[in-house]
C-alpha cells in the first residue's frame, strides 16, 4: 500500500501524466479562475482547439463558443458531479 509520500514520489507523477495524457476521456487542469493549465488530446479533440490554444485562454471565453464543452458541462451536471468553470 502507498503511503503519502509514496503518492508524491517522481514516479507517481509519472505515472499520472501518462494516465492523463493516453484517457479516453477529456481531460482539463484548470486554475480557480478558470484558466486552462494543462489539458489531455481527448478535451482538446472534444472541444475542437489544440492544447496551446486552450492553455492561452479560459474557460468562459471558448465555452460560449464550444457547443461541445457546453454539451460535456451538461452532462456531468445531470449525473450530479460538480463542474466548476
Amino acid at each position: 500500500m502507498n503511503s503519502l509520500n509514496g503518492l508524491t514520489s517522481p514516479a507517481s507523477d509519472q505515472f499520472f501524466h501518462s494516465a492523463f495524457a493516453h484517457a479516453a476521456v477529456g481531460m482539463a487542469i484548470m486554475d480557480t479562475d478558470g484558466r486552462f493549465l494543462e489539458v489531455n488530446p481527448a478535451f482538446c479533440r472534444i472541444a475542437g482547439y489544440g492544447a496551446e490554444e486552450l492553455t492561452a485562454t479560459d474557460f468562459l471565453s471558448i465555452g460560449r463558443s464550444s457547443r461541445s464543452l457546453f454539451f460535456v458541462a451538461t452532462a456531468a451536471k445531470r449525473r450530479g458531479a460538480e463542474f466548476h468553470p
